[in-house]
């Protein structure tokens, strides 16, 4: 039996007299690529701002790894093995590609401020090993040849590849992907999709991914959980949720249901 990786129990989040997010229950396994969908404004963003201590919880619980998580900072619950991507891409822009990517792994130094500043040997090879792990990560996710460039020079779809490398270079258990393919073509959502798979299997990653881009999800996703108003209105696999009627009616449309037979 997988082990449970994420659990959310009674989850609920309001601003004021709105309630964004409210009584969501749902667990994602260890190894899962979970997806995390819905109208705009249903609150998938927000959740996400939950679970990564952006934003507090109003009520419920939230587990990571088993250990419950409320009131962790977010640089906290990243320590303990959370990333994440946003919908509106945050890199460092006037930063290089590379410095991008450095910047999260000086988390992990084992060296201290003084060898750091007088360039002891223990520091020229820490150094140098998070130097060859960013390149590796700049190399997977294409951008080898840009280390050097600007993070603001980048297009569209090379920012938010970059935004995946410096989030895996935080050594996540667990990928949170906010809208990974907003802005790209069908060949590059196409790629996208296969990318997400490789980075599951090379890194021994979790995925919990919020897309709007209704059949990369049914074909990425093991299972999906399905927000409307803040509400969980349905879960379980892509076949099972394109034919629910809830999901049907509040988003999927007629369009994207599966063909009754």
């Amino acid at each position: 039996m997988s082990e449970t990786i994420l659990q959310l129990d009674g989850v609920s989040r309001s601003f004021g007299g709105l309630m964004a997010v409210g009584d969501v229950s749902f667990s994602v396994q260890a190894g899962e690529i979970f997806g995390l969908i819905g109208p705009n404004g249903a609150g998938k963003t927000t959740l996400f701002n939950l679970v990564s201590g952006i934003t507090p919880v109003s009520a419920g619980r939230i587990g990571f790894l088993g250990r419950d998580i409320l009131g962790l900072a977010p640089h906290k619950v990243a320590g303990m093995g959370m990333a994440r991507t946003f919908q509106n891409i945050r890199l460092f822009a006037g930063m290089s590609v590379l410095d991008n990517v450095r910047a999260p792994m000086q988390a992990f130094s084992r060296t201290g401020f003084f060898s750091d500043l007088l360039g002891l040997p223990a520091s020229r090879a820490q150094e140098a090993q998070i130097m060859a792990t960013a390149m590796d990560l700049l190399n997977l996710v294409g951008l080898g040849a840009k280390a050097r460039a600007a993070a603001s020079s980048l297009p569209y779809g090379e920012r938010r590849r970059l935004e995946i490398a410096r989030a895996l270079a935080l050594r996540p258990k667990l990928l949170l992907l906010d809208e990974p393919a907003a802005g790209l073509n069908l060949a590059e959502k196409a790629e996208l999709s296969d990318f997400i798979r490789d980075l599951r299997s090379r890194f021994d990653l979790t995925v919990l991914i919020i897309e709007h881009h209704v059949p990369l999800v049914m074909g990425l996703c093991d299972r999906l959980a399905v927000l409307n108003f803040g509400r969980l209105i349905c879960q379980g696999r892509p076949e099972e949720v394109r034919c629910d009627k809830s999901v049907i009616d509040a988003y999927l449309g007629d369009s994207h249901a599966a063909p009754r037979t």
